[in-house]
């Protein structure tokens, strides 16, 4: 590559990499604990920086760059840096694990059978099998949640409640 073209991507790789380092930088400032040095340093990457379209970066685009990577080291390490504080402060919620079918005790497990053979039983139903495809598929699709659902909550000692509609 040579000449402007050669010049643009140049320049286009470094403004990427810084990009990608002061994100690092706002995120290890969150990890550490240091909110008012976090806030200064986003209010001035949205103060002079701009995105790949010219526009100003916002707090809703560092917010969002933060939350992304406190997910992917989540994913990654198992848990992350971030106290409560930074993690309230960018809005991450914590997500409780799922109660699921491999939870159950060997009864309960049996119980949760049950529900799925009612659910079969429906499948063949002549009513059901007299929908049209769009109509049938989503009557099949949503008793198939429900009876997994309501077998879990009754099977799960408390510990799975149905999912709000």
């Amino acid at each position: 590559m040579g000449g402007t073209v050669g010049k643009f991507a140049v320049r286009k790789l470094l403004s990427a990499t810084l990009v990608s380092e002061i994100y690092g930088l706002l995120y290890q400032t969150l990890a550490d604990g240091d909110l008012e040095t976090f806030k200064d340093m986003a209010e001035d990457v949205q103060r002079n920086f701009r995105t790949g379209d010219g526009g100003r970066v916002s707090g809703k685009t560092v917010r969002e760059r933060m939350l992304s990577m406190q997910r992917e080291e989540t994913k990654t390490k198992g848990a992350s840096r971030l106290g409560q504080a930074a993690r309230d402060y960018i809005g991450a919620v914590e997500t409780p694990e799922k109660f699921t079918e491999g939870d159950l005790s060997t009864e309960a497990c049996r119980a949760y059978r049950e529900f799925q053979t009612v659910f079969a039983a429906l499948n063949r139903s002549a009513a059901v099998r007299a929908m049209d495809d769009k109509r049938r598929i989503g009557v099949i699709s949503n008793a198939a949640k429900l009876a997994a659902e309501l077998a879990l909550e009754r099977h799960s000692g408390g510990q799975h409640e149905l999912d709000a509609p």
